[in-house]
Order: C-alpha cells, then structure tokens, then sequence
C-alpha cells in the first residue's frame, strides 16, 4: 500500500521536473541565450566594437527573474541598460518599470511571416515579423547553425533587421542607413566564440 502511494506521487511529480529541466535546456541553448557573464562583441566599422554584456539578474516586482543587459555603444560613445528574459516557450520580454509590467520582444516559437507587436526597438511598439528561418554559417565556428530573422517596421516606414542564431543569439544587427553591426567574438556559458582577445578585451 505505501509503494503504491510512492509510486502515485512519483508520478505526480515527474512531469514537474522534466517540464523544468526542459525550460532550462531551452533558455541555454535558445536563439536568445541569456546568462549571467554572457558577452557579446559586435563590430559596427573595421576600427569599433560595441559590447553588449549580462552583468547580473534580479527578481523584479511582479516576481519574474530578469538578466541585467548592458549594451556599450564605443563610437557614440553611450551605454545602455535594460532588464530581458526569455520563458519557456521561446518568447522574449523586457521589463517595464513604469507600470511593473513586461513587453513582448519576440516569439521564436512562431512560423516564418508571423507578424506581431515588438518592443525591441522602441517603447511604442513596432511591427516584426519573421521573415526567415533556416541553417547558415555565422564566421564563429565551422558547423551552420539555425538562424531566425526577424524584420522590424517602425511606424515612420524605417526598417531593421535582426538575426538570431540557436545558441548565439544576435549575430547581426543591420539598420539603414548605418553599417551593419555583426558578431565576432562572445563567451555563452563556458564557451569562447570568434576572436577571443575581443571577448577578453573589448578596448
């Protein structure tokens, strides 16, 4: 009888923690990998490179953890500071302070021509759409790797684009008219990636 009673919690709880160690597999190896000492170095010209770094995490207000990301602009010179996370499910969001609320990014769960509205680029929304999905070599390593890019239309007619790579995440950033800003260089997890004496050193 108590086996039997072993055996029905057991079960009970099992799905629990697969479904955990499934949402934490995904958030390390997502199109958007968010990690507390993750850097990213992007070159935007042949003689300056912006950093983008996770310098911590923190549970806001209404209870949801989010990563610390801290964007460096050299040729500016301006930073940035803005808190992210990605759920289970393959959707990004960003902290809103002044109303305790998130704002959707993206969702890389859906199909390609999926439109919805972003906050990535500006606090009033714009319309993305994924405008791509498919296997690419980045420059950082020898294998291709699963790509998403997402298109971004602001509401006086620009467009940027963005692409995302599994396990990278953005891997180039391009905004007419400016040069595009491309990865060469990240530390994700444990691992190096690109030029390393960028990622050690991005002066």
């Amino acid at each position: 009888d108590n086996i039997r009673k072993i055996n029905t919690i057991v079960s009970l709880l099992l799905p629990m923690f697969v479904r955990i160690s499934a949402s934490a597999q995904s958030n390390d190896d997502s199109y958007y990998p968010l990690e507390r000492g993750n850097i990213w170095i992007y070159r935007s010209s042949p003689t300056v490179l912006d950093t983008m770094r996770i310098s911590g995490d923190t549970v806001m207000l209404n209870s949801k953890k989010y990563y610390a990301l801290q964007r460096t602009f050299r040729e500016y010179p301006y930073s940035s500071l803005q808190f992210e996370r990605i759920d289970s499910n393959g959707t990004t969001w960003l902290y809103d302070d002044r109303h305790n609320d998130e704002l959707m990014l993206e969702d890389f769960s859906l199909p390609v021509g999926s439109r919805w509205n972003s906050f990535r680029k500006s606090t009033v929304g714009d319309t993305a759409q994924i405008i791509w999905k498919g296997k690419m070599l980045t420059g950082l390593s020898s294998d291709s790797v699963l790509v998403i890019t997402v298109n971004y239309r602001f509401r006086y007619g620009e467009d940027s684009r963005i692409q995302f790579a599994k396990g990278l995440g953005i891997i180039s950033e391009d905004f007419w008219p400016r040069v595009p800003n491309v990865l060469v260089g990240a530390r994700i997890g444990n691992k190096n990636y690109g030029i390393l004496t960028a990622v050690e050193d991005p002066a």
